[in-house]
């Protein structure tokens, strides 16, 4: 495998990786260079070139800007190949402290690489599943907090909007990030950033299509459609299918979105092997309860910013 490392200047962060990388890891060829032809110029380091590109297997950048930068200059020719390991230019060359940052994030993508698990692009498989993390990473503090459930916190909508911009650029290169494509995994993980981004309707709503068309291959689950379609038609005031949506209602208690029919409900689920509408609202009330959640203090004035905030997004007119 050979495996490129880019920083802006390859003065400190690429180049550390380069060379320790080459001690510590047996069957790869690594190389480094920077963005910034100007800093390389002055410092005497590699500039990285599109032979580099070509030549590698793996491109890892140290941060997102990075790799904005490289797909701006390439037209994204080479942006299922590279891999954000989240490094901030705060090191020197060889520090202690940047290794130990390094280690575990290249040991680990580099072993998913060499099993090979996921998928037909086992690269972008592993940024989508970088985005859920980060996602879930979010959801945790707000529950830590005891915030989750009350409104939609900025910083979270501010992610989920970053994370659908994200896939967005991926779907956008390879389609719908199906099994074949980013493994279990990765598919799982690309459903949950479409899912969560309420806030850009007609991303999710391209995605279901998308979706659609791929659970019509048998390339995708038919449970992830019902949850997207649901979700949709939620936020467009109109009834679900499934009853996978569920929300506050003006009793405090958590429950199901309105559903068109509660017998076809039913059916429905059962025909995707999803339980019973009524196991899973008391499966989605003790989840609460765990989560520390609790009811609107006011369900009036709730509902009110719900329908202001759709409004504000391109949900309703």
């Amino acid at each position: 495998m050979n495996v490129l490392f880019v920083c802006s200047s390859n003065l400190h962060r690429s180049k550390t990786a380069q060379d320790y990388c080459k001690q510590e890891f047996s069957g790869c060829q690594f190389q480094s260079a920077g963005t910034n032809q100007k800093s390389c110029t002055k410092h005497k380091t590699t500039f990285l070139s599109e032979e580099m590109l070509e030549w590698a297997s793996v491109v890892y950048v140290m941060e997102t800007h990075h790799l904005n930068l490289i797909n701006e200059a390439t037209a994204f020719s080479y942006n299922s190949k590279m891999v954000v390991l989240g490094v901030p230019d705060v090191y020197t060359y060889g520090q202690d402290e940047l290794i130990r940052e390094l280690d575990p994030k290249v040991r680990e993508s580099l072993r998913a690489l060499g099993e090979n698990n996921s998928g037909t692009h086992p690269i972008l498989a592993q940024r989508i599943i970088a985005l859920k993390k980060a996602d879930l990473q979010r959801r945790q503090e707000l529950i830590q907090n005891g915030q989750l459930g009350k409104g939609y916190d900025e910083e979270m909508e501010a992610l989920h909007n970053r994370n659908a911009a994200a896939l967005d650029v991926i779907i956008n290169e390879i389609g719908y990030p199906t099994l074949d494509k980013v493994g279990e995994e990765g598919s799982e993980a690309a459903w949950l950033v479409i899912q969560h981004a309420i806030s850009r309707p007609a991303f999710m709503k391209k995605c279901a299509q998308l979706l659609e068309h791929a659970v019509g291959r048998k390339e995708a689950s038919a449970v992830s459609l019902a949850y997207l379609t649901d979700r949709i038609a939620t936020f467009e005031g109109k009834p679900q299918l499934y009853g996978t949506q569920f929300d506050w209602d003006e009793h405090g208690q958590l429950s199901p979105k309105p559903c068109d029919n509660l017998v076809k409900v039913d059916q429905r689920r059962k025909s995707i092997g999803l339980n019973t509408l009524e196991q899973q609202t008391e499966v989605m009330r003790k989840r609460a309860v765990a989560e520390k959640e609790s009811a609107p203090v006011s369900f009036s004035s709730r509902e009110k910013e719900i329908e202001e905030w759709k409004k504000r997004v391109g949900w309703l007119e």
